[in-house]
């Protein structure tokens, strides 16, 4: 979340104003994965995989920890959250927002009142239990997450701009329900952007369970010959939902004339695949 303030209307001065635009072009570019890397925020494990009966219980522990002092307060709360289907960023959801969720089956011992990291200890642990209700009618995966929000530090900008930065790092749970798991995907279109700069990528979730997409790129000439095989970045697709890749149309081989995708993902009993002509 960024959010800006100022004390007089900068857009009254031109110079002010093209100096915000700048800043606000740059901050919309400026990914939850880079901003955690500058201030030096992460959890370990990033997420945590439960397959349990219905009334099955199970124990879990996350570490909140950070590597260059981050001075600021922050909050843990157990959230819901779902998935862009464009870029994969991890979305923060008011509690019961998904279908699907497990935020209500997580007990843990979180702080109500904002925390901060010690310079001697500069990591939280949080001890977490899975309780999985007595539902027969529960199938599939169910998801929730643990997840450290902090709270807006003021960054001074030059010209008396300040921006106000927080965000949120998420411990990811999945609960699935064992022995009901149907997994199932179909790629619904794979094809050209505008202008043809892009291929587009989509792959729905046909299933019950979660999955994580391996997707490998191939470009191919007139004799089928692979010219360039590429992977591209593991994505997980939720149920009931689908994933968007976006590829650029950068470095194709100048003789090939087919591009090919081929989609694994565990569970599924053959790989999805689809093809277009570039030329």
């Amino acid at each position: 979340m960024f959010t800006l303030h100022r004390r007089r209307n900068p857009l009254a001065n031109p110079a002010r104003g093209l100096l915000l635009l700048k800043m606000l072009v740059a901050l919309n570019f400026l990914t939850t994965a880079q901003v955690t890397a500058q201030i030096g925020i992460g959890v370990s494990p990033p997420h945590k995989e439960f397959t349990l009966p219905p009334g099955g219980l199970a124990r879990g522990r996350a570490v909140f920890f950070t590597q260059h002092h981050y001075r600021g307060t922050f909050t843990l709360n157990i959230s819901d959250w779902t998935i862009d289907p464009r870029t994969g960023v991890v979305i923060a959801l008011s509690p019961q927002k998904s279908p699907y969720s497990a935020s209500s089956w997580i007990k843990a011992k979180i702080p109500a009142d904002p925390l901060r990291f010690a310079d001697d200890r500069p990591e939280v642990p949080i001890q977490y239990e899975v309780n999985v209700p007595n539902i027969p009618t529960l199938e599939g995966s169910y998801w929730a997450a643990i997840v450290l929000h902090t709270l807006p530090i003021p960054s001074q900008f030059e010209r008396g701009i300040k921006v106000k930065l927080s965000m949120n790092v998420f411990h990811i749970i999945y609960v699935t329900i064992e022995g009901t798991e149907r997994p199932g995907a179909r790629i619904v279109h794979f094809g050209f952007g505008p202008a043809k700069k892009n291929l587009f990528l989509d792959v729905e979730n046909t299933g019950n369970v979660f999955l994580r997409l391996r997707t490998t790129l191939t470009y191919k000439d007139a004799k089928g010959t692979i010219l360039k095989a590429e992977k591209l970045p593991e994505r997980v697709l939720l149920r009931d939902l689908l994933v968007r890749y976006q590829i650029p149309m950068t470095d194709v081989p100048e003789d090939a004339v087919v591009a090919s995708v081929e989609v694994t993902a565990d569970g599924l009993t053959s790989p999805l695949y689809a093809e277009v002509a570039l030329k």
